[in-house]
């Protein structure tokens, strides 16, 4: 019974501190200005909208404000196409309430899946002492293959047909059709296109990628060392 609890808590450890992991890495390529600095250039979207380099990026830091809860609303005056207007309009501005809901609720989930993992590992560090790493290297492998599975899943749905699962994941996560813009009308539809999304995905794997790939090494040697000393 007990090392039943042992390994409940190690293989809940690996679940849980795995997606922290993977929020984590979300977080910082989704909150990263030199992304988006580089993609507007790329993708040229100034001129696309008709607005000055600066302002865009002065746009976007508000926006990014705006989605942590930093910023009280998306009311922004800028010059586009030669007259100072509203950047956003009220379909755009409702459709961030629903970003920013997402978006912060992803921060919750983070923070709660951090917070049981760090409870498992000091459960485990009690009950344990120093044998307490070797259950949490295999807990963490064996959860690794479990996020492995599903993650290699979507990974492969995404480079078969990003648009559509770019479709199915609004459809999921938004009751409304908000985010359905008119690219002629809106600015944020302009501002970020398909391609970016895209590109942003596969950034947030490869950050993803790294932060997992760390601890996983290290588990695994730590494994195998285990097993070549019984």
């Amino acid at each position: 019974m007990k090392n039943a609890l042992n390994w409940t808590l190690a293989v809940v450890f690996g679940l849980t501190l795995i997606p922290a992991l993977m929020l984590s890495a979300a977080d910082g390529v989704m909150f990263s200005a030199q992304l988006y600095r580089r993609a507007y250039e790329k993708y040229d979207r100034p001129a696309a909208i008709g607005i000055d380099a600066n302002d865009l990026m002065d746009v976007t830091q508000r926006l990014l404000g705006y989605m942590k809860g930093r910023e009280p609303d998306l009311i922004i005056e800028k010059e586009i196409g030669g007259v100072v207007q509203e950047v956003f309009g009220e379909r755009e501005r409702l459709h961030m309430v629903d970003v920013r809901r997402l978006v912060l609720g992803a921060m919750r989930i983070r923070l709660l899946c951090a917070a049981a993992a760090a409870m498992c590992l000091a459960a485990l560090a009690v009950r344990l002492r120093g044998r307490a790493v070797a259950y949490l290297a295999r807990g963490f492998l064996w959860s690794l293959a479990v996020w492995g599975a599903l993650l290699t899943a979507l990974g492969v749905y995404m480079l078969v047909d990003f648009s559509d699962a770019f479709w199915n994941f609004h459809l999921l996560f938004f009751d409304n059709d908000l985010w359905l813009l008119d690219p002629a009308t809106d600015v944020m539809i302009n501002m970020f296109p398909e391609a970016f999304f895209n590109d942003m995905a596969l950034a947030i794997v490869w950050r993803a990628v790294l932060f997992i790939a760390i601890p996983a090494i290290g588990a695994a040697l730590l494994t195998r060392r285990e097993k070549t000393h019984d």
